[in-house]
């Protein structure tokens, strides 16, 4: 709030009459009463002053203003003090410019990032500042005391009522303005990342929204049953988006959200100095607690840190892949998956020559389904032969019969780890050229 928002306010002789809406069975206030009312009004600095050291005593986000909003709130506070007693004096509520004042001010506190709670609180302070500087000059007078309860106590409810509802109405007006526009932002960065047009777009909307546009981010994906869409329904991704954020500090809370081809997915900052292991735990709790969370959820997937337009866009893609990689790779009933844990799949998948290789090297036993399939429980179960056997319904000499069979078809053995490591990546290359994944559910 500038200074000339409070010296543009109406006195009470002016302002108080037109457009004036009367307390219903207001009673004039005595002359006795109404002189202690003016001399009150007349010290509006002195009970600002009290307002302030009793909000910044009893308020936690008052109490760390700094000095140059604490003597804004201080001169609101001076205003505000007129307004109650030219209200009380005339037996009505404040004119309308002096109403919007406060909403004006009620928005500007919005913008300070002062909660709607915290500034209710702050004019519910004041007025009882206000009201006990009355009692204190009425308590030995049982005439004005009797006058304070029937006439003026009535009065504050009906006041204390009106500023309440000015204020919020004004408050979450702005809130949801800028809900729109932080929206409005959302949408444009989202279109800057996965279809650019504009060189300059992606940065200028993320600055907007106070995104460094050159600190990596780790893109989130979480695939949904239903895919909302992006204009009609806000409530999923609007659940999933504060599930998110409660479980994060505020440095790791997602800065961007985007509805993509059935996905929603969120970029997080990445902690500066947080070893790549520690960051990993995190984010994969983080994920399982969303899965948990909501069962319209099939997968998540998390994908590598990138910076700017092109990095976000391929965390993004690589979320994504990750899933459809790990619906073909990993156990049934999985359903958190990140992309660097099939990143050298990828590659060996984008290269002809090693795809190649890897169906040479399994091709002589891909005619013998047995032989396949006992390999492919082999490694799922992490070489342990009596889980192997099991899984596969036969005796423990069966499985160990087979395996010397893959040997020597392969030319190989499963003590060199160099060879078994070969064999393990050519087996989930044969798994990733198959049809379409497996169902998550």
């Amino acid at each position: 709030m500038h200074e000339n928002e409070t010296t543009g306010l109406a006195g009470p002789a002016g302002r108080m009459a037109g457009q004036q809406e009367f307390f219903p069975d207001a009673q004039p206030l005595s002359p006795r009463l109404r002189r202690l009312v003016a001399h009150l009004r007349k010290d509006s600095a002195g009970l600002s002053a009290r307002m302030l050291a009793t909000l910044r005593s009893t308020i936690p986000e008052y109490g760390s203003l700094g000095s140059a909003l604490a003597q804004d709130v201080f001169r609101a506070g001076v205003t505000n003090a007129e307004l109650w007693y030219d209200s009380l004096l005339v037996g009505g509520r404040p004119h309308e410019d002096n109403l919007r004042w406060i909403g004006r001010f009620s928005q500007r506190r919005h913008a300070q990032a002062l909660s709607l709670s915290a500034l209710l609180q702050a004019y519910r302070t004041g007025t009882r500042v206000y009201m006990d500087a009355m009692l204190a000059q009425v308590r030995e007078h049982p005439t004005l005391r009797d006058e304070m309860l029937f006439s003026v106590s009535p009065f504050l409810l009906y006041y204390s009522d009106l500023m309440s509802r000015t204020v919020s109405d004004a408050y979450l007006t702005e809130h949801s303005r800028e809900l729109l526009w932080k929206e409005q932002l959302q949408a444009r960065l989202s279109a800057a990342v996965f279809n650019p047009t504009d060189p300059g777009a992606f940065e200028d909307a993320a600055r907007a929204l106070g995104i460094a546009t050159d600190h990596p981010h780790v893109a989130l994906a979480l695939r949904l049953d239903c895919a909302p869409s992006p204009t009609t329904d806000h409530a999923l991704p609007e659940q999933i988006l504060e599930a998110l954020v409660a479980t994060a500090p505020a440095d790791t809370a997602p800065v961007a959200r985007s509805l993509h081809h059935g996905h929603w997915l969120a970029w997080l900052p990445l902690v500066a100095g947080e070893p790549a292991d520690t960051r990993e735990r995190r984010l994969g709790e983080r994920a399982r607690r969303l899965l948990r969370d909501f069962p319209e959820a099939q997968a998540v997937g998390r994908g590598l840190p990138g910076a700017g337009p092109a990095g976000w866009r391929t965390s993004a893609e690589q979320a994504m892949e990750a899933i459809d990689l790990g619906r073909r790779l990993r156990h049934k009933g999985e359903a958190s998956f990140r992309y660097s844990d099939f990143a050298l799949d990828t590659l060996m998948r984008q290269s002809s020559e090693m795809s190649g290789l890897c169906g040479e090297m399994i091709a002589c036993i891909a005619a013998e389904p047995h032989l396949l399939e006992t390999l492919e429980a082999y490694f799922e179960h992490r070489q342990n032969h009596k889980a192997t056997a099991a899984a596969l319904g036969i005796h423990r000499n069966t499985l160990l019969h087979r395996l010397a069979h893959i040997e020597a078809a392969l030319g190989g053995s499963f003590d060199d780890m160099g060879w078994l490591s070969r064999i393990y990546l050519a087996l989930r290359q044969r798994r990733l050229s198959r049809g379409a994944p497996p169902p998550l559910h």
